[in-house]
């Protein structure tokens, strides 16, 4: 009987590890949902600001008869 119980306390443990995780990242979304909106917002913004950045240079390069190049870093 004790190999028994030991069995079923295994799987009943996997079966928590397996279940429990992904139903509380779930639950984190509906309650963090705000606050991650907002973060994809401000990143939004970051990037118009970079964004802007790059077509400042770009501008001034090519009024200056420059060549230039831009490199990209994935971030």
């Amino acid at each position: 009987m004790e190999p028994l119980v030991s069995i079923v306390g295994s799987v009943a443990g996997k079966v928590a590890e397996y279940t429990v995780g992904p139903i509380g990242r779930q639950l984190s979304y509906l309650f963090k949902h705000k606050s991650k909106v907002q973060n994809l917002r401000d990143k939004g913004e970051e990037l118009k600001h970079a964004e802007e950045r790059v077509q400042q240079s770009v501008r001034e390069a090519k009024r200056k008869g420059e060549r230039f190049f831009v490199m990209l870093k994935a971030g």
